[in-house]
C-alpha cells in the first residue's frame, strides 16, 4: 500500500508508492526524496549511475501553480486551502502518459529534473515502483501548452529499439528480474512511422492500473478514456488527435505533438477495460451463499452469463409488479397504470445489497425520503459516453434508509456525502467514484400499505441514444412523447390490453409479463418517453384528469393521490445550491433535459447487451499487424524525454498558463467510465 497526494491530502494506492515526502533510500541508497518542488538539484545517489548527465543545471523552479491555485493557497510548509483539492479535482481532466528514454526512474529523476528542470507528477520503475515526485495540485513541467489541466507519468523505458540497439544487453545484466526484456519488443506504428519499441514490463503496467483506480477518487473529473481512431471509432488512435486541449481522459505524449512517439506501443484500450473492470449485475437473484460479493457477469462462459440473466428476468417478471416499460404497480391504485414506466423491480430480502454495475460515479441521492408506498430514497449514477458526449445514468430507486449509518464500507462514509448531507428527505448533489461492484445500498421497503415487500426499482436512462448505430436494428424504438406520460402505442398497448377497454389493470400486466410468450420482444423497445420523476405537482393532477382512467374522479381524489403517492418521489427539478454557491435544480446542475424527455431501456437487457459484445470482443496486440522487417527508426526531429526539447515546457513558458489554455478547463466535467466505453475499441 501507498500514499498519493493532492493538495497535501493523502488518497491510497493498492501499490508500494514513494512519494515526495519519503525517501527513496530503500531503493537507492543515498538518495535524497525526490520532491520537484526543491530549487536546487536532487542528490540521485552516490557518485554518478550514468556517466553522462554531468551539466547538473539548476532551474529556479521545476513547477508552476494552477489556474486557480495560487502560491496564496499554500503556506511555505505547504499546508493546503481546502480550495485547493477541489479545485485541482475540478480542474484535472487530461492525463499524460510518456516513456522517459531512461534507463531507469533514477536516471529519469536525474535527466528530468537535474539536468532538464522539468517535472513529471509520477514515475514507474522497471519493477512496478511509483515514484510521485509532485503534489497534483501543482502543474508539471511535461507537456507544453497541455500543462495546467494535466497531470502525467514517465515509464522507465529506453524506447525506440533502433535507435538505441546497443540498450538491448542492459535490462538483462542490470536488471536481473527483468533477464529477458532484451527480447521482449512490440512494434507499433506511430504518426506513419512503424517503430521497434521495447516492452513495457509487466509489473509496471499492473502498478499503473493500481494508480488509475486511486486516481478515479483522488482526481473524480479525470475519465478513464483513450483517444479514438476518426475513421475507425472501434480503435484506439496512435496519431495526433484534433482539439487534443478539449479531449478528457489518458493521452499518448504523441497524440499532443508530432514530435513525440511515447508512450510507443502502450495499449490504452486494454488499460482503460481493466481498469474499469468488468460488468456486474445489480443484484443476486436465487439461492447465493456469498450475496456480499459482487456478481460479476461471467464473460468467459456464455451458459452462466445467460442463466444470470435469466434469473434477472424472473425475479422483475414474475414478481408482484414494477414492469418495463408501462406499468407503476406500486402505486395503490388500479388506475392510472398505462404510465410509462422506465425501470424494473427487483426483489429480494431484507438488507440485500445493490452493486454498481459498471464505473462510475454518483452525481445525486437522498435517504431520510419515506410516502405511504415506503423508500423514496435513491441513488442516481452517472457514467460518460464519449462518442456521443451525452451521459448515461443508472438509477436505484426506492431503497434502504442510510440516513444513519455511520460505518458502511460504501459511499455513505465518503467526505462526499459527509460534507453535503443537510436534512433527511433532501436530495443532494455529490460527486463520488465507483468501480463496478462497489456497493450502492439495500431494499428498501416498498408496495402498496399492507403489501410491501423489500425491492429496489432500476432503470437506465439517457438525454440521448447510446445505442450503437450498427446495433440499433436489434432494438424496437417507440416515440412515447405523443401522448404525453401515459403508452398509446399500437406495438405494445394491445398486447396487455387484452380486454381492450384502453385501460391496463393490474390483472392484465401481471398475465403479461409473467406468461406472455412475446416478453422477450417487449424488453427490446427502447422508449423516447417523459421521466416519471419531473414534477411539477399540478402537471400530474392536470395529466390525471384528462385520461379515461380517472373518468368520473373527483380532482380531490387525484390530487391526494398525486400528493401521497407521487410527490414524495420526485427529484428532477428538486431545488439543490450548484458547485458555484447559486441556487438552482438537479436537472439544471447535470444537464439533464428541463422537459424531462429522455431515452429509456429495459436494464438487464441493456446489461445483457453490453455483457455479451464484451465477451465476444477479441484483443489484437499491437505486433500482430507489422513484421520486424517494416520498421525504421524514428526520425531526427522525434525526441524522446531524455533528449532536450521544447514539447515540455520550461518554468517561464508555463509558470502562469494562457488564458486560452484555461477557458475550456476551470468548470468541472463528469467522469466517463461507461457502459459504451467497456465495449467501445474492440473488433466488430
Amino acid at each position: 500500500m501507498g500514499e498519493i497526494i493532492v493538495a497535501g491530502k493523502a488518497f491510497l494506492c493498492d501499490h508500494p508508492v514513494i512519494n515526495f515526502r519519503q525517501s527513496p533510500a530503500r531503493k537507492y541508497p543515498g538518495s535524497q526524496p525526490w520532491n520537484a518542488t526543491r530549487k536546487e538539484c536532487i542528490r540521485i545517489s552516490h557518485g554518478s549511475h550514468t556517466g553522462i548527465f554531468s551539466r547538473n543545471r539548476n532551474k529556479p523552479n521545476r513547477y508552476g501553480h494552477r489556474p486557480g491555485i495560487g502560491a496564496s493557497m499554500h503556506s511555505t510548509n505547504w499546508n493546503w486551502s481546502p480550495d485547493a483539492l477541489k479545485q485541482c479535482q475540478n480542474l484535472v481532466t487530461q492525463f499524460v502518459v510518456h516513456y522517459d528514454g531512461c534507463l531507469d526512474s533514477r536516471m529519469c529523476m536525474e535527466v528530468l529534473h537535474n539536468e532538464r528542470g522539468y517535472s513529471c507528477h509520477f514515475l514507474i520503475d522497471n519493477d512496478g515502483t511509483i515514484f510521485q515526485t509532485l503534489d497534483l495540485a501543482l502543474m508539471g513541467f511535461q507537456s507544453k501548452g497541455f500543462n495546467s489541466f494535466t497531470a502525467g507519468v514517465e515509464f522507465a523505458n529506453r524506447g525506440d529499439v533502433l535507435r538505441h540497439p546497443d540498450q538491448n544487453p542492459y535490462y538483462g545484466r542490470r536488471l536481473p528480474a527483468f533477464k529477458k526484456r532484451d527480447s521482449q519488443i512490440d512494434i507499433c506504428k506511430i504518426h506513419g512511422h512503424v517503430l521497434q519499441v521495447y516492452r513495457f514490463t509487466e509489473a509496471q503496467l499492473r502498478a499503473f492500473e493500481e494508480l488509475a483506480r486511486s486516481l478515479r477518487f483522488a482526481l473524480p473529473n479525470l475519465p478513464i478514456d483513450y483517444p479514438r481512431d476518426i475513421k475507425n471509432p472501434g480503435q484506439p488512435s496512435f496519431d495526433l488527435i484534433r482539439n487534443a486541449k478539449e479531449y478528457k481522459g489518458y493521452i499518448g505524449h504523441y497524440h499532443q505533438t508530432k514530435r513525440k512517439v511515447d508512450p510507443g506501443p502502450f495499449d490504452f484500450r486494454g488499460f482503460c477495460n481493466k481498469v474499469r473492470g468488468s460488468i456486474c449485475f445489480p443484484m443476486w437473484t436465487g439461492k447465493t451463499k456469498n450475496s456480499a460479493k459482487a456478481p460479476w457477469a461471467p464473460l468467459n462462459d456464455w451458459s452462466a452469463l445467460n442463466r444470470r440473466v435469466d434469473g434477472l428476468f424472473a425475479n422483475n417478471e414474475s414478481g408482484p409488479g414494477g414492469f418495463f416499460p408501462v406499468g407503476p404497480t406500486e402505486l395503490n391504485t388500479e388506475k392510472g397504470l398505462r404510465l410509462w414506466h422506465g425501470g424494473v423491480h427487483l426483489q429480494g430480502k431484507k438488507d440485500q445489497l445493490i452493486f454498481a454495475p459498471i464505473a462510475g460515479t454518483i452525481v445525486a441521492a437522498r435517504m431520510g425520503g419515506t410516502s405511504i408506498n415506503g423508500s423514496t430514497n435513491f441513488v442516481l449514477i452517472q457514467h460518460d459516453l464519449t462518442f456521443a458526449k451525452v451521459p448515461f445514468y443508472t438509477l436505484f430507486f426506492h431503497l434502504q434508509d442510510e440516513w444513519d449509518t455511520t460505518t458502511s464500507n460504501t459511499w455513505i462514509d465518503g467526505d462526499s456525502w459527509k460534507n453535503a448531507k443537510t436534512s433527511p428527505g433532501q436530495v443532494i448533489l455529490l460527486h463520488h467514484a465507483l468501480k463496478a461492484g462497489d456497493v450502492v445500498g439495500r431494499l428498501g421497503h416498498v408496495g402498496p400499505p399492507g403489501k410491501k415487500t423489500y425491492q429496489v426499482h432500476f432503470e437506465t436512462f439517457s438525454p440521448a441514444n447510446i445505442l450503437p448505430y450498427e446495433d440499433q436494428l436489434q432494438w424496437l424504438y417507440v416515440s412515447g412523447i405523443t401522448h404525453g406520460r401515459f403508452a398509446s402505442d399500437e406495438d405494445i398497448n394491445p398486447k396487455i390490453d387484452t380486454d381492450d377497454d384502453q385501460r391496463f389493470s393490474r390483472r392484465e400486466l401481471l398475465n403479461y409479463f409473467s406468461k406472455s410468450p412475446d416478453r422477450p420482444r417487449m424488453r427490446g423497445h427502447y422508449i423516447l418517453s417523459e421521466t416519471e420523476w419531473k414534477g411539477p405537482v399540478a402537471a400530474w393532477v392536470e395529466a390525471f384528469s384528462l385520461i379515461d382512467d380517472f373518468k368520473g374522479t373527483n380532482k380531490r381524489e387525484i390530487e391526494n393521490l398525486v400528493q401521497q403517492q407521487i410527490a414524495p418521489t420526485l427529484w428532477w427539478d428538486a431545488k439543490i445550491t450548484d458547485p458555484d454557491g447559486n441556487a438552482s435544480t438537479l436537472a439544471t446542475v447535470l444537464g439533464l433535459p428541463k422537459d424531462g424527455i429522455v431515452y429509456h431501456y429495459h436494464p438487464i437487457q441493456l446489461l445483457d447487451f453490453f455483457a455479451k459484445k464484451l465477451a465476444a470482443a477479441k484483443h489484437d496486440r499491437t505486433t500482430s499487424k507489422f513484421k520486424l522487417s517494416d520498421t525504421e527508426p524514428s526520425p531526427d526531429f522525434i525526441t524522446d524525454d531524455a533528449a532536450s526539447d521544447a514539447d515540455a515546457g520550461n518554468d517561464e513558458e508555463n509558470w502562469l498558463a494562457t488564458k486560452e489554455e484555461l477557458a475550456d478547463n476551470v468548470k468541472p466535467t463528469p467522469p466517463q467510465p461507461s457502459l459504451e466505453d467497456l465495449i467501445k475499441g474492440f473488433d466488430e
